[in-house]
């Protein structure tokens, strides 16, 4: 079932994780936006960020604990470092 809703960027994120053999949707991939048919435009770490923030509350992407430097995307206080996954209704929401 897709979920017609999702802006690009979040689909780009759950893309690139359901592509990787471990799922992991962090690093985000390098994402270009051309906007008004201009030079195309770097999506910034805060865009990204809000992006797998939108898809952790919609449950298509999960917190996983990491000990993996390079895959940490948030340190939670308590929990330590997280990665995020792709879940199973995410890999849903893009047809994967």
């Amino acid at each position: 079932m897709t979920d017609h809703s999702l802006p690009d960027l979040m689909i780009l994120i759950l893309i690139a994780g359901a592509g990787r053999p471990d799922e992991r949707a962090f690093p985000f991939p390098t994402v270009r936006s051309p906007q008004n048919g201009g030079p195309d435009v770097i999506r910034s770490r805060p865009d990204l960020d809000k992006a797998a923030e939108g898809l952790l509350r919609r449950g298509y992407l999960r917190r996983a604990k990491t000990t993996v430097r390079d895959h940490v995307w948030r340190t939670v206080r308590g929990v330590g470092d997280v990665t995020l996954h792709v879940t199973p209704s995410g890999r849903k929401a893009i047809n994967w």
